[in-house]
């Protein structure tokens, strides 16, 4: 059986799409889990309607509690062993959790990952075309299971797009109250993993709309993966994962330094402790040598001073639009003449 756990959130509008795209699976042996995290919508009703409908739908009714927490308690009752996330606004293919499986099985993985495509609100229901069944699969073993999150980061990351053995749970939640959950937990599972496969066939529909908070820039969504990212280096550290104890050290230097101007007078500590990991970081021997070359120039500013850094790409910024723009009156003038 297949545990598919989904935290229900304020989704009255997606939601119906969402469950029925699991309710019509063709992998049968489910159970669906309805968290709702305290909704003030009719999501809860919504989830009520279809448990009615479905027996292999159960549903939980809890104080809101952030997405973190949902999907633990989803976690903490679920029978399966496989667990799957779909989030209540997205929706799946009807044979994402049958190719999931069989990927899993005949590769004998602990962990089967497929591709996903954006959507938008207005999209149809996912249909079983021919084109969406092709795939090219790749396997992945030891060491090489880590190293997925950074040659194929984003699908290794998130949570939704894969189907886990049960076990790889045992002990292990999602850190609750956080953005960013996934990068928290996802390096502590594929430590665990000893196979992975991952499939190219778009399965998962992630819809895009404004209510979502995906890419929306704050200090807290700023200093949630700073965070994160310290606590992945630190543990590939103790894990002597040297590939990715580099590619986690980049990580955190790209992240400071494209997010760092996001925060305010009220962030000074945190951008003190940026700083000083910033430093700490490029400071190591060699280190700058390991960097992209086109961006060397740029960290060793930013190492200086954050504050020039940022004054001289607005500098830099009003140069060109003004030179665009006094190119534009000249060709005016001289038309006249």
């Amino acid at each position: 059986m297949i545990s598919i756990i989904v935290p229900v959130y304020n989704v009255e509008k997606y939601l119906p799409k969402c469950i029925e795209s699991i309710c019509w699976q063709t992998y049968t042996d489910l159970e669906i889990i309805l968290v709702d995290d305290g909704s003030p919508d009719e999501s809860g009703r919504i989830c009520e309607e279809y448990a009615a409908k479905d027996k292999r739908i159960k549903v939980i009714h809890k104080q809101n509690g952030g997405l973190s927490d949902a999907r633990n308690a989803g976690l903490d009752i679920a029978k399966g062993d496989y667990i799957q996330f779909v989030d209540s606004d997205d929706y799946i293919h009807p044979k994402m959790t049958e190719i999931l499986y069989r990927n899993l099985t005949d590769y004998q993985a602990d962990v089967s990952i497929c591709n996903f495509v954006v959507q938008g609100e207005e999209a149809g229901p996912a249909s079983m075309d021919k084109d969406s069944m092709e795939q090219t699969i790749e396997c992945f073993e030891g060491r090489e299971v880590m190293d997925q999150l950074q040659k194929k980061n984003t699908v290794t990351v998130i949570a939704w797009n894969k189907l886990y053995k049960a076990s790889l749970f045992q002990n292990l939640r999602y850190e609750k109250g956080r953005l960013h959950e996934d990068e928290y937990l996802i390096h502590h599972l594929l430590d665990r993993v000893n196979v992975s496969v991952y499939t190219d066939a778009e399965l998962y529909y992630y819809v895009q709309h404004a209510g979502s908070i995906t890419g929306k820039v704050n200090s807290k969504r700023v200093k949630d993966a700073y965070e994160a990212y310290l606590e992945r280096l630190a543990f590939m550290k103790q894990k002597e994962y040297a590939y990715m104890e580099l590619c986690t050290k980049k990580h955190i230097l790209y992240h400071i330094f494209r997010y760092y101007r996001f925060l305010g007078k009220t962030d000074l500590e945190l951008k003190k402790q940026m700083r000083e990991s910033f430093k700490m970081i490029m400071e190591e021997p060699g280190m700058e040598a390991k960097l992209p070359t086109d961006l060397r120039a740029d960290y060793r500013i930013f190492l200086k001073s954050p504050e020039l850094f940022y004054h001289s790409r607005g500098m830099v910024h009003f140069w060109r639009s003004t030179k665009k723009n006094t190119k534009k009156i000249l060709r005016k003038v001289l038309k006249r003449k």
